[in-house]
């Protein structure tokens, strides 16, 4: 069954995440493109946001920079 989620980040601005569900999904990906999501710029380049999720609790997103590095946002 689809979900949705949404939160703010410490930049202020909010990350709307739609993902497909199954019983047994979790640690699974979803890339956001930065330009999409309309947030204030992180002091590195960002190319995407990832979130990381457990069903049904754990939540956390990543930026991922042009360099494939990435850092916590939230």
């Amino acid at each position: 069954m689809p979900f949705s989620f949404s939160f703010a980040t410490r930049l202020g601005g909010i990350l709307a995440v739609s993902l497909l569900a199954a019983p047994s999904a979790s640690a699974q990906l979803t890339e956001i493109p930065a330009q999409r999501l309309g947030l204030v710029p992180l002091p590195r380049e960002v190319k995407a946001y990832t979130a990381t999720y457990a069903l049904p609790q754990k939540v956390s997103i990543y930026a991922v920079g042009k360099d494939g590095g990435m850092w916590p946002v939230c």
